[in-house]
């Protein structure tokens, strides 16, 4: 197994809920009903799993290591881009763990990135 392979599962897993989450954002759209029950437990995912863990181990060892390794421009570029990435990801989710349920307008909102 590559070392990186754990992080490409995860990233598979990752992708699995964004999914689930789409679809649980046209439901709101078609029904208007909100589930606070998902929206917390979307929110715990990306807290827990996608941030802490995943993210933690990309930032924390392998972009660590890159950072000392001698890889291309491109691979830097992209390594920065997936760092804001990460920023933005914690940014969004913070705001919506705040909000009152009430508050949160999923029919306006911008589509989930992958």
């Amino acid at each position: 197994m590559m070392p990186i392979a754990p992080l490409m599962i995860e990233h598979r897993l990752i992708e699995r809920m964004i999914k689930v989450m789409r679809t649980e954002v046209e439901a709101i759209r078609k029904t208007g009903r909100l589930r606070p029950e998902f929206i917390d437990q979307a929110v715990d995912f990306i807290r827990i799993y996608a941030d802490r863990c995943h993210h933690g181990k990309e930032e924390d060892i392998l972009f660590e290591l890159l950072a000392r390794t001698a890889i291309s421009d491109q691979y830097r570029e992209t390594m920065e881009e997936l760092r804001e990435d990460h920023a933005r990801a914690r940014e969004m989710t913070a705001r919506l763990s705040l909000r009152p349920r009430t508050a949160i307008s999923l029919a306006t909102a911008p589509p989930l990135a992958t």
